[in-house]
């Protein structure tokens, strides 16, 4: 009886297709080698590119094709992920499917970094991972995520995110000053400013950088802003001669500020 039913035509042809598909897929599966750094953890890039575009390392910062200082922490979260990428998955090495796994011939989106440079796929269909691949090889790598093409590309996605950025629930005094007038408060104080205040005064943002020189300008507040573990921040905003609104925390670099922004922050001295 057994043997009638694995004689019948219709099991053994189901037996074959179970055996085609799954040796299939064995023989397909991506295949784990011994894991290999994407980049050198020995080396320290001066300029990391993507394609036509660079961050460029000067004095200690992190610069954006020379046009304005790059959010340091986006810049130090990238570089932490390529020196933790570990090559330990060969998920293709057949170029027919490259285009299907994000790697286009025509726009290809490369990185250099240093002088390693491999190709980060498109596709977005899996954040927990990326896959890369270097251009003298037919193989794409499976390895952690290293972040968006589309942010990488954009220039916007560089810029600092707050001019502060501080703990506004840490904060414990503010010390306030213009040319005719000074204000301290504590949080102990029944004048002590409400929590959308103490929200822009931590993250105050910036629209545009301005430079490295303060604007021309004929009215200028300090804030000096104290924390509850002894550290403090001074911010410096100001109205330039041209009606333009400023804001700086280490008069080194001075970005343009939102005008209602500027007025809710000087309103503390009125």
């Amino acid at each position: 009886m057994i043997k009638k039913i694995f004689l019948n035509p219709v099991i053994l042809s189901f037996l074959a297709l179970t055996l085609f598909i799954g040796t299939y897929l064995f023989l397909n599966r991506p295949k784990t080698i011994n894991p290999v750094a994407l980049i050198d953890s020995s080396i320290s890039p001066s300029s990391i590119c993507f394609n036509q575009t660079c961050l460029q390392l000067k004095d200690d910062l992190w610069w954006y094709q020379d046009q304005f200082p790059a959010d340091q922490a986006k810049v130090d979260s990238l570089l932490s992920s390529l020196y933790e990428a570990n090559l330990d998955t060969i998920v293709s090495n057949n170029p027919d499917k490259f285009e299907q796994l994000g790697f286009s011939s025509n726009q290809p989106f490369l990185i250099r970094v240093g002088e390693t440079v491999f190709e980060l796929s498109s596709s977005l269909q899996n954040v927990s991972d990326s896959l890369v691949k270097f251009n003298d090889q037919n193989q794409v790598y499976e390895t952690n995520y290293l972040g968006s093409v589309i942010n990488f590309s954009d220039p916007a996605f560089w810029q600092p995110t707050f001019i502060t950025n501080l703990a506004s629930y840490q904060i414990k005094k503010i010390s306030a000053s213009n040319q005719i007038k000074t204000l301290e408060v504590t949080n102990q104080d029944s004048t002590w400013p409400d929590q959308e205040y103490l929200d822009l005064i931590s993250h105050l943002t910036p629209i545009d950088y301005f430079g490295q020189t303060q604007p021309e300008s004929n009215i200028i507040y300090d804030f000096n802003i104290s924390l509850d573990d002894n550290t403090s921040q001074t911010l410096t905003i100001g109205q330039s001669v041209d009606k333009l609104y400023w804001a700086s925390v280490d008069h080194q670099f001075y970005y343009s500020i939102d005008f209602t922004e500027f007025k809710t922050l000087t309103s503390i001295l009125i």
